[in-house]
């Protein structure tokens, strides 16, 4: 079995992208708590299964090194700098 080339852990990580939008599209519309009809497996378990798979494509291509992997202090300076942008933004939109 062969490895699959950087060009195509790109697509997957964009296939995979696309998979948690159109989930959130779902949550949107129908609820977290709403199951598909024909597997009965619901929303918020499918997102959860989405974002996991997008995090293990961005674990595979900083293992390759088409991204260098991030540090703890970085994830957590960053996670807090995009709460703070989000909630300075809703603010300012006078949604909170």
């Amino acid at each position: 079995m062969r490895e699959p080339t950087d060009q195509e852990i790109l697509d997957i990580l964009a296939e995979e992208c696309a998979e948690v939008i159109h989930i959130v599209s779902k949550i949107r519309r129908f609820g977290k708590y709403d199951c598909h009809p024909h597997t009965g497996e619901c929303n918020q378990a499918r997102l959860r299964e989405e974002v996991l798979d997008v995090m293990a494509m961005i674990e595979w291509i900083q293992h390759r090194e088409i991204m260098p992997p991030f540090l703890m202090d970085e994830v957590r300076n960053a996670t807090k700098h995009k709460h703070d942008k989000v909630r300075r933004y809703l603010r300012e939109q006078r949604y909170i």
